[in-house]
């Protein structure tokens, strides 16, 4: 699955909520600027830009006041309310038969610690593209962000670059 856009994917991200209020919110704003540099630095031909405008966005960011386990509620899209919340979540809407992502929700738990956040929501980012499945292997474990196992890695590693690059090939 990848997107079909010749264009810079749109991010919006919604109101944080008070619970998010002091310095949760300024580490997340921190965090979705670092992930956006990362990618759009990785030479993959996607690139996010950041929106105001909801309606316009490819990809919406929810940091909701809601516990990880809890039924996810609030984002408005059909396809993803009612799902397991995890630390953090992404979703996707898809053509599966043009193998198209039309459009994605990353939503996040107030139950995830903000040590995680740089490195959560550039997974998070990441899998957005379209590079879904985590990798369970020694050598993914504090070099990738697609490692199943630790979330620390703030930075994409050469795997994640590669596989970015051969996700969208540069031009």
């Amino acid at each position: 699955m990848r997107w079909q856009v010749e264009r810079p994917l749109k991010l919006w991200v919604a109101p944080l909520p008070e619970a998010y209020l002091g310095g949760k919110a300024k580490r997340a704003e921190a965090a979705i600027n670092l992930a956006i540099k990362e990618l759009n630095g990785s030479g993959a031909a996607i690139s996010l830009a950041r929106t105001d405008i909801k309606t316009v966005a490819d990809i919406q960011l929810f940091f909701l006041d809601q516990a990880r386990g809890e039924p996810i509620q609030g984002t408005g899209h059909s396809w993803v309310d009612g799902a397991r919340l995890g630390g953090a979540t992404t979703r996707m809407q898809a053509n599966v038969a043009k193998g198209e992502i039309l459009a994605a929700a990353i939503v996040v738990s107030t139950t995830l610690g903000i040590a995680s956040y740089e490195g959560v929501i550039l997974e998070e980012l990441t899998q957005a593209l379209g590079l879904m499945t985590d990798i369970k292997s020694p050598a993914y474990v504090g070099v990738s962000v697609l490692s199943q196992d630790g979330n620390r890695v703030t930075r994409l590693g050469a795997q994640d670059k590669t596989a970015l690059k051969q996700h969208y090939p540069p031009k």
